[in-house]
């Protein structure tokens, strides 16, 4: 979203805390990647960089609703 922001995760807990990298305002609670930044490169690059090195089963998203299920649930965030 900014130059400074950060995501933190919680390995043992599968939790990440995302900021505004990810919103969930979506009727069907999947989350959407945040297209109100400055840059989408790097917040696409980002966004590839947690998919490949977590697997958080609950997403606290800096807007919206918490995101939650069994695997991976950034592999349900809708991408632009």
């Amino acid at each position: 979203h900014t130059e400074d922001s950060i995501s933190l995760y919680h390995e043992d807990a599968r939790e990440l805390i995302c900021g505004d990298l990810i919103l969930n305002f979506e009727p069907d609670g999947r989350g959407r990647l945040n297209r109100f930044c400055q840059d989408e490169a790097k917040v696409m690059k980002s966004f590839q960089i947690l998919l490949e090195m977590t697997a958080p089963r609950r997403i606290c998203p800096g807007h919206g609703h918490v995101i939650q299920g069994e695997g991976n649930v950034l592999r349900n965030v809708a991408q632009p």
